[in-house]
C-alpha cells in the first residue's frame, strides 16, 4: 500500500505494520517519515533497535545475524536498512528478498532508499518492498508547490501565517 509522507501520522495512529519502505529526494520528509515510524515503535515495545546503512562493501550476513541472536531482556526487534544509492546489488536483493519472506512476526523492518531511477523500480527487492510493505514517497516540492506545501504544514501544527508573511517566507528560501 502507497501513502503519502503527510499520511503517515494518520496510518500510525491506527495501526504499525510489520514492513515500510521510505524513498524519495526529499531529505526533510524522509527524516520525519522516520522519525514518526521510531516514536510509535518504541512506544510499541521495538526497542530492540539497530540501523545498518549500505555501502559497497557492506556484508549482507550481518542482518541475519541480528535476527538469529536472541536477547534475553530486549524487546521487539527494529531493523533500519538505509541504501543511500538505491541499489543494493544482486546479493543485497537476495539478501532483503528473503528477509522481508521470513521477517518474525514480532520483527519491525524499515528500508530507507533515496530517489528510484525507472530501472531499480523493476528490481525484484523493489517489487517485494511494494507487495508486501507500507510504501512511503517523499517526493521534491517544487517552488511551485512550496507555498501550499508550507501552508498545509504549519496548519498541521496548528500555527497561523498570513499570506503576506507566507510570500515573503517562501521568496526569502
Amino acid at each position: 500500500m502507497k501513502i503519502s509522507s503527510n499520511a503517515l501520522v494518520n496510518h500510525l495512529s491506527k495501526t504499525i505494520h510489520s514492513i515500510y519502505f521510505i524513498s524519495g529526494v526529499e531529505d526533510l520528509l524522509i527524516i520525519e517519515s522516520l522519525d514518526a515510524i521510531r516514536k510509535v515503535a518504541s512506544s510499541n515495545d521495538y526497542t530492540d533497535k539497530t540501523t545498518f546503512t549500505v555501502s559497497a562493501r557492506f556484508n549482507w550476513n550481518e542482518i541475519d545475524n541480528f535476527f538469529k541472536n536472541q536477547s534475553l531482556f530486549g524487546g521487539k526487534k527494529f531493523v533500519e536498512i538505509h541504501i543511500p544509492n538505491s541499489k543494493p546489488g544482486r546479493k543485497g536483493s537476495e539478501s532483503i528478498t528473503n528477509l522481508i519472506t521470513n521477517l518474525p512476526e514480532d520483527a519491525l523492518l524499515v528500508v530507507v532508499a533515496g530517489k528510484l531511477e525507472k530501472n531499480t523500480k523493476q528490481a525484484k527487492w523493489v517489487k517485494t518492498l511494494l507487495k508486501h510493505g507500507i510504501v512511503i514517497d517523499c517526493p521534491k516540492v517544487y517552488l511551485s508547490q512550496f507555498p501550499g506545501w508550507l501552508g498545509n504544514r504549519l496548519k498541521a501544527y496548528n500555527l497561523d501565517i498570513d499570506r503576506d508573511a507566507l510570500e515573503i517566507f517562501v521568496v526569502l528560501t
